[in-house]
């Protein structure tokens, strides 16, 4: 738990870590892009029957959804980046950065204030949410195709 003081190495380790996200968002925009033009060339030949059409869709949506998770944990990591090198107190850094983020109407009154503690468990959150997306477009697809050659071309 980080009290008071600026606790470099915690802040820093948390900060190595959830900066994973941008090889999972790659893999995820990697899906994305080849499912969508996937979906896209389907449509143009006139060969995307509906099961299809909503499978490729979801996909996209998906990846689409992840994008922005990984733009929320972008922003929130360069915040967190900031307060690890300012020389300021923790509080009053983490006041400052409230009232920015109210002014900008980007945090309710009520997530004003957290401690630093919750605000990384946030990220992670955030980081885990990332994950289970990026997963679901690697799941849907496989398990897809493996229920078709199991039960429908059998």
């Amino acid at each position: 738990m980080i009290k008071s003081h600026h606790d470099n190495t915690h802040i820093t380790t948390c900060l190595s870590i959830l900066k994973q996200y941008k090889k999972i968002h790659h893999l995820s925009l990697l899906i994305t892009i080849i499912l969508f033009m996937l979906l896209m060339i389907f449509a143009i030949m006139e060969q995307l029957i509906l099961f299809w059409s909503l499978l490729l869709s979801s996909i996209v949506v998906l990846g689409l959804i992840e994008t922005f998770y990984a733009i929320r944990l972008d922003v929130d990591l360069s915040l967190l980046d900031t307060l690890n090198m300012s020389d300021k107190p923790i509080e009053k850094s983490l006041a400052s950065l409230d009232q920015s983020l109210l002014d900008l109407h980007l945090v309710s009154e009520n997530k004003a204030g957290r401690s630093l503690d919750k605000r990384i468990q946030g990220c992670f959150k955030l980081f885990y949410k990332q994950i289970g997306l990026c997963l679901l477009q690697l799941i849907l697809p496989l398990t897809t195709v493996i229920f078709l050659q199991i039960f429908v071309f059998n």
